[in-house]
């Protein structure tokens, strides 16, 4: 009797365990995941006219310029779309022609509590990126370059909105 009593205990915690275990939205495949993402219908479709736009105007050697022309060889790698400018483009007169607009407050420091926070949303339209510090903004590509995704034969991106930042002071 005491076995089958051990037995039932086991087999309930292992289930509780995993259903604790599942998140708000399975559909995306997210690392981390974000403390907050709303799914909106419809999707933005990447295509040859992909183009980054860094709006504060950051010069060639900033953190962001970097990461965002990383970002732009990674979604070629990862889509085969040969994309038309391959670098990202600088200054607020440019975002008429944005995919995505990067903005931020300034350029952080590297230490433990720095503000890594950003707001991401996704339409049809465009996708804008905001964040307090450029730390952010990298972290918010990372996200979008874990959103592309395969639908109907095009490679696109669904429409979200995407809040976050880190859980604790501290990474790795």
């Amino acid at each position: 009797m005491f076995k089958k009593i051990l037995l039932f205990i086991f087999l309930v915690s292992a289930t509780l365990g995993t259903y604790g275990q599942e998140k708000e939205n399975s559909e995306f495949n997210l690392m981390p995941w974000p403390q907050k993402i709303a799914v909106n219908p419809g999707n933005f479709l990447i295509d040859k006219d992909f183009q980054v736009v860094i709006k504060n105007g950051s010069d060639h050697s900033s953190r962001i310029y970097k990461a965002s022309t990383r970002f732009l060889r990674y979604v070629t790698d990862k889509t085969g779309i040969f994309i038309d400018e391959g670098f990202p483009r600088t200054g607020s007169d440019e975002a008429g022609k944005a995919s995505v607009m990067i903005s931020f407050d300034s350029e952080a420091h590297l230490e433990i509590g720095m503000d890594e926070s950003y707001e991401m949303s996704v339409s049809t339209r465009g996708i804008e990126i905001k964040s307090p510090s450029d730390i952010g903004a990298m972290r918010a590509l990372s996200t979008l370059l874990q959103l592309i995704t395969v639908r109907d034969g095009a490679y696109v991106i669904p429409n979200v909105l995407v809040m976050d930042s880190p859980r604790f002071p501290w990474r790795g």
